[in-house]
């Protein structure tokens, strides 16, 4: 892992560095089994998670699902996620290139996430949630998207970190609630959640 530029780094610098470069996640190594895979990342940022999933799973199709512009109701967007981290206009052109070599087992989908569910077939053996961790973007990921995970396919994502960062408290207050509202048994390791169809 690079150090980021600049005097030091502060540990708050430190653990999102960290949290954002440990690879395999969970999710990839443990969590999601098979063969020819179809699965989906909402929230591609830089490519560093869909360049793992690609790398440690056997996929044939990745759908990446990230608007890659700033707008109000999603304030994270419009700065870096810590120091020396690109913005999400920044991030698309390191993203394109870093997952080009992976051709068509990958699918850009340039759109929110609720406009992407549209275009994005049922029957996925994974999806992948890391976007808007505001409650009720998160609410909606998970309810537009569990109904097109395939039986024991699964469906998780990032940040559930209590306390670690404010706008994480949204993930955990979405994620729970699903949960207890469907009965279903919720698994954490953090940085990551998940839940088995």
């Amino acid at each position: 892992m690079q150090p980021n530029k600049g005097e030091g780094m502060n540990y708050r610098g430190m653990m999102k560095e960290i949290k954002h470069n440990l690879f395999p996640r969970i999710f990839e190594d443990m969590v999601v089994k098979g063969i020819d895979l179809v699965g989906v990342e909402i929230g591609v940022y830089t490519g560093f998670h869909a360049e793992s999933m690609l790398t440690h799973l056997d996929i044939k199709k990745l759908y990446l699902v990230d608007p890659y512009n700033s707008y109000d109701e999603y304030p994270e967007s419009k700065a870096s996620w810590g120091e020396g981290l690109p913005t999400v206009e920044e991030a698309l052109p390191i993203a394109t290139k870093k997952l080009c070599v992976y051709g068509p087992k990958i699918e850009w989908i340039f759109a929110k996430s609720e406009h992407a569910a549209g275009i994005i077939p049922n029957d996925l053996d994974f999806v992948y949630i890391d976007a808007n961790h505001a409650y009720e973007y998160v609410k909606k990921d998970i309810e537009l998207y569990w109904p097109k995970i395939k039986k024991g396919g699964v469906l998780g994502g990032h940040d559930f970190y209590n306390g670690f960062c404010d706008n994480h408290d949204g993930v955990i207050k979405a994620v729970i609630e699903f949960v207890f509202k469907n009965n279903l048994m919720l698994h954490t390791e953090l940085p990551d959640w998940w839940m088995v169809k």
